[in-house]
């Protein structure tokens, strides 16, 4: 058995680790994050347009906030199951107060969310590298800039 030279070791060790690092995508830049209630949208809202002009569809992945862009993505996460959700906000509620989210009944099953309760306390994450436009990065980047 023939061993390499410590110097030849440290050089394929370092290009192994430059490698690493080329291949391993950079975390998304977390631009805004809320802690609240979310609720089930009502089925009485399947098929109505929505604030973005998108049809609303309860088997769809979306959700709908009175704060953030129309058109952004955001990861929601159940505390209490673990689970997260990708949604796009396609529309303006909840208008229930102390609510922040409003969920289509897909993104509340994937959340594991009892739909006989249909509340939940939920975490949500808005990353600029999630979002669809340059607009909605450069939107969320500016709700979390310190006002003069």
């Amino acid at each position: 058995m023939t061993l390499l030279p410590l110097k030849t070791i440290c050089r394929l060790a370092t290009v192994c680790l430059l490698a690493a690092a080329a291949i391993t995508p950079a975390r998304a830049e977390l631009v805004l994050r809320q802690t609240g209630t979310a609720s089930i949208y009502a089925d009485l809202f399947e098929g109505r347009e929505t604030a973005s002009g998108r049809t609303f569809r309860q088997d769809a992945l979306t959700a709908a906030s009175r704060s953030l862009p129309l058109g952004s993505r955001i990861r929601v996460t159940n505390p209490e199951t673990g689970r997260t959700v990708r949604l796009a906000v396609t529309d303006r509620g909840p208008y229930v107060g102390g609510r922040i989210l409003d969920l289509s009944r897909a993104a509340a099953d994937r959340l594991g969310i009892d739909p006989k309760d249909g509340l939940a306390t939920v975490h949500v994450e808005a990353h600029a590298a999630d979002q669809p436009t340059a607009a909605l990065k450069r939107q969320l980047r500016a709700r979390t800039q310190p006002s003069p």
